[in-house]
């Protein structure tokens, strides 16, 4: 007789880590929100790491996917990284710009470049987000562009290519936009929020369930409430 080994999806989100995409438009913030993380380091493809010079963070810098591959590994098997609690890449935008321009050099067909990128992008972002024991936050550009399913026009991740751009938010449980409002209450005070459910204009999605539809952007807080862990 077959057997098979039955798991409980309890607490599954503490066991595996929290898997989030983040998108915002520049200046936004999302580098910042990063280090709300629990424990965070940091793979850098941007170079804009400025905003958090102010904290002492760990990070190393990537350029191309076998960086990104390698950071992986490391994860994986060394026991240094389990100092850490979250891998946050910032951002997979510019991490998938980057394949791009390299797949280009060796592929003259331009169309062929791109299927090469979205091809080694979709394997990668798979594997982070398979990562266990670690939360992963990944950020991404913004872009306002049409959903194939409505037709209607959305903020969305943004990354080179329609279908790695159409493909992205498949990839996650948790995808939050990062947006500055504007108090009502006559101070016209800026501040900013994480939007975890869609509306009419963005594309947003919390399948924990626990999280309201606007957000305190702090990536800790979060993942205990995603966790059950608070309210």
């Amino acid at each position: 007789m077959q057997q098979i080994q039955i798991n409980s999806t309890q607490g599954i989100g503490m066991r595996q880590g929290v898997k989030c995409l983040v998108y915002g438009k520049a200046g936004a913030g999302k580098t910042t929100l990063g280090a709300t993380a629990p424990k965070p380091f940091f793979i850098s493809a941007e170079g804009g790491l400025l905003s958090l010079s102010r904290f002492n963070l760990p990070y190393t810098q990537i350029k191309t996917v076998t960086d990104l591959n390698n950071v992986l590994q490391w994860a994986l098997f060394n026991p240094q990284a389990r100092q850490f609690e979250t891998i946050v890449i910032d951002s997979v935008s510019e991490v998938a710009e980057t394949v791009l321009t390299n797949s280009k050099k060796t592929v003259k067909d331009g169309r062929l470049a791109y299927g090469d990128m979205q091809e080694k992008m979709a394997e990668v972002i798979r594997a982070y987000r398979d990562l266990p024991g670690f939360n992963v936050v990944m950020t991404a550009k913004m872009e306002y562009v049409k959903d194939d399913a409505t037709g209607v026009m959305l903020n969305m991740a943004s990354m080179p290519g329609k279908n790695l751009t159409r493909d992205l938010p498949y990839f996650f449980d948790e995808v939050f936009k990062l947006d500055i409002g504007v108090t009502t209450d006559g101070t016209n005070r800026k501040f900013r929020y994480l939007l975890t459910e869609p509306d009419f204009t963005n594309d947003a999605k919390d399948r924990s369930g626990r999280l309201a539809p606007m957000e305190e952007p702090h990536l800790g807080k979060l993942f205990a409430k995603i966790n059950g862990q608070t309210n």
